[in-house]
């Protein structure tokens, strides 16, 4: 999948500005043609290409946060029903046999 095209404000503004002034800015217009070139080569600068690349590492890191912090929730939910049945007070073997008796 190829990394989304970033619109930077300054790209934003001039397309405002050319709409302010009367220029077409539609998808068939050459001011159109000219913006999306000069956001093309914008996202080929090597700092928003880092840029992209930490947004996506930031998400995956926040996916694997998310997938950890449910597993979390589990693993105590466990404990606690673990936790609960110690608890609980154990009956002695029912086997008559009594570690007190000496016979």
């Amino acid at each position: 999948m190829p990394a989304p095209l970033i619109i930077p404000d300054h790209l934003r503004h001039a397309r405002l500005a050319l709409l302010a002034a009367g220029v077409p800015v539609d998808t068939d217009s050459p001011a159109f043609a000219a913006l999306l070139c000069a956001a093309a080569a914008y996202n080929r600068l090597p700092q928003v290409n880092r840029a992209v690349v930490l947004s996506q590492q930031l998400a995956e890191v926040q996916r694997e946060n998310e997938r950890l912090a449910k597993e979390l929730l589990r693993e105590g939910a466990h404990v606690n029903r673990l936790r609960a049945q110690l608890q609980q007070p154990t009956q002695p073997p029912a086997t008559g046999y009594c570690p007190l008796d000496n016979s």
